[in-house]
């Protein structure tokens, strides 16, 4: 019961910020304490979970469905921290507005891949990760590999000081790398929320 109160209120925590933060400017600072928070609630709901199990029946539906919801809109939000917390460095040539310019549609992606994920470990095909993280690296491949698009480097100019041509390609890989790592590490926490296993 406790691990079920703990993954509702951070659920409930994490809509209500992610309708908030998508109505923010993505340059507004603000989603690191939320990140904190939502974070530091799903670790005491996995804590709870691995000494004393899941519940079960339909508490353990309706904590399923809650952990989802923490998945797609929690990861949202700690990806944007985890680039905020990145950008906020000395000199970052490469930040998140000019991501998106290269990275074309990166939220909506994360969300179908946090979706992809959670439910592939849910239903217990893990396998189907690969698939996930196949498909979407080669969707982003010409991307990465085209340095040269003029409105890549226009973004990467206008972001902040100038970057050498042979940083632009590895910059956005890097971005690309992190993003879907903090997907897929919140979306398998969230899996084993939903399952407890």
């Amino acid at each position: 019961m406790t691990a079920f109160v703990l993954v509702l209120v951070a659920a409930v925590i994490t809509a209500a910020g992610w309708m908030l933060f998508e109505l923010v400017p993505p340059t507004r600072p603000g989603r690191r304490p939320a990140a904190v928070a939502i974070t530091a609630i799903t670790a005491a709901a996995i804590i709870v979970i691995l000494f004393a199990g899941t519940a079960g029946g339909r508490l353990q539906t309706l904590q399923g469905i809650f952990a989802l919801v923490l998945a797609v809109c929690g990861g949202a939000i700690l990806t944007i921290a985890v680039f905020e917390h990145i950008d906020s460095g000395a000199d970052n040539p490469f930040g998140m507005e000019a991501a998106g310019q290269v990275l074309r549609g990166g939220a909506w992606i994360g969300v179908l891949e946090r979706v992809a994920i959670f439910g592939t470990l849910v239903i217990g095909w893990p396998q189907g990760i690969a698939v996930v993280l196949a498909v979407k690296a080669l969707g982003r491949y010409p991307e990465l590999r085209n340095p040269g698009d003029p409105a890549a480097i226009q973004a990467i100019q206008s972001s902040g000081p100038a970057v050498p041509a042979g940083h632009r390609p590895s910059a956005a890989t890097e971005r690309f790398i992190i993003g879907t790592l903090v997907s897929f590490i919140w979306a398998a926490a969230c899996a084993y929320l939903a399952t407890g296993s």
